[in-house]
């Protein structure tokens, strides 16, 4: 029986060579769609977590401004006041620990992602300033000073603007989530 030739070649050593080859293609064609299909997935994951923790800033934060804008006692306030800052000092907390690890793709929310960094740092002295301030009672006035101004008073008006800056930012972003 005779062999079948082609182009000096044995037929069956180029099914095997085809064969090979087809098989290594489809390896590596199998190997990088299960790679992007696992990356998609840790990236929607990834966004779910940011999402979570930036609507948590964002409800703390919320709750700071409402404290901070009410028509409530002052001794009432300042409670309320304390609750919020420690809320909002541990959504910061929160919030960088994920963000350390999560990348985003879209420039958009990446520009408010840093807004919200920024603020952050800006915010969190004030944070750390009221959370010595607001849970007890202000220092009797002096002597001759029974008008004097609370000193809380000066630190509500301080984190005011940063707190409203912070809800703004986050709304931005989980906006910009949204729509990427």
């Amino acid at each position: 029986m005779t062999e079948a030739i082609f182009i000096g070649v044995k037929v069956g050593d180029w099914l095997q060579a085809v064969s090979t080859v087809l098989g290594i293609l489809a390896t590596v064609g199998v190997t990088l769609w299960i790679e992007r299909r696992t990356r998609t997935a840790r990236d929607v994951e990834d966004n779910a977590r940011l999402k979570a923790v930036v609507s948590e800033l964002r409800n703390a934060n919320e709750h700071l401004v409402n404290a901070l804008e009410s028509e409530e006692p002052r001794e009432t306030t300042n409670i309320e006041i304390f609750v919020a800052v420690i809320g909002l000092a541990d959504a910061i907390e929160g919030y960088r620990f994920v963000r350390e690890d999560t990348r985003t793709k879209d420039v958009e929310t990446w520009r408010h992602l840093k807004g919200i960094d920024r603020t952050a740092d800006l915010l969190v002295p004030y944070l750390e300033l009221a959370k010595n301030a607001f849970p007890g009672e202000a220092d009797p006035p002096a002597a001759g000073e029974a008008n004097a101004p609370d000193p809380r008073d000066q630190l509500r008006s301080d984190m005011h603007p940063w707190s409203i800056n912070m809800w703004a930012t986050t709304t931005n972003v989980l906006t910009a989530m949204h729509a990427a």
